[in-house]
Parts: C-alpha cells; structure tokens; sequence
C-alpha cells in the first residue's frame, strides 16, 4: 500500500502548505480553523485539493481488498469445515472395517459424550471408566 501512504502524505502536505499553522500539535486546540463551527468549510476545502481524489481512491481500493480478505477468509474456513466433514464422514465409513471391535465402541462411546452435556446420565457412568491403552485396541504388549 505504498500508494496509499504516497497519497496521505502528500494530502498532509498540502493540508500543511494551506494552513502551516497546523504543523504544531501542542496549538491545535487554540485554533480557529480546527473550532467546530469551521468543521464543514475545513473539510470541503480539503476535498476541493489536488491531493484528496487519489486520497480517496486509494481508501476505497484498500476498502476493497479488505472486503476481499474477509470473503477470502470466509471461504477458506467453509472449506476447512468441509473438509473436517469430509474427513468424520470417512473416518466413520472406514474406522469399523480396520478397527477393533473395543475400539469401534469407545468410539461410538465419545461421539455421544460429544453430543451430550456436562449433567447427561451417560457422562455421569462414563466417568467410573477411563480409557486405557487396551480400549484402543493396542495390542503391542501382546
């Protein structure tokens, strides 16, 4: 966004060449030009300036890639979501067929503490037994 900035600068600079008075900060609020009731003329008389159209372009261009970063963003995480869904849907398909039977129904047993609250029955039982490594279907000590 260097022309951004080159257009704020030199808008700033012109601003400066019209009213020098500006440049320093600490006499702002002491300055009529900078008074409430002077608000309108102060602006229009900024708009009528070379500097403010190229402004103002590069305002609503940066406007618009933010638009366009928000819609990208969106899209990217309906994808992700898909893709999560995708992954659950053959996970779910192909978990059975290479699985354990333990480990299908520890499984099966997650997914529906997923789908439950904290004060469900279900949570309440399933809390006398904590997975192990044999629930998983390890057999590696075998």
């Amino acid at each position: 966004s260097r022309g951004r900035s080159s257009a704020r600068r030199e808008l700033s600079r012109q601003i400066l060449e019209a009213w020098p008075e500006l440049k320093d900060q600490k006499a702002w609020p002491e300055l009529e030009i900078l008074a409430a009731d002077n608000q309108q003329q102060v602006l229009a008389a900024i708009q009528e300036m070379a500097g403010w159209s190229a402004y103002q372009e590069e305002r609503d261009r940066r406007a618009a890639e933010l638009r366009r970063t928000a819609d990208l963003e969106l899209r990217l995480t309906k994808m992700e979501r898909l893709r999560f869904l995708l992954e659950s849907i053959v996970l779910d398909r192909n978990f059975p067929k290479v699985a354990p039977a333990e480990a299908c129904e520890l499984l099966n047993r997650i997914r529906a503490l997923e789908q439950s609250s904290l004060g469900d029955a279900e949570l309440a039982r399933s809390r006398d037994r904590t997975p192990s490594d044999s629930d998983l279907g390890s057999k590696s000590s075998e």
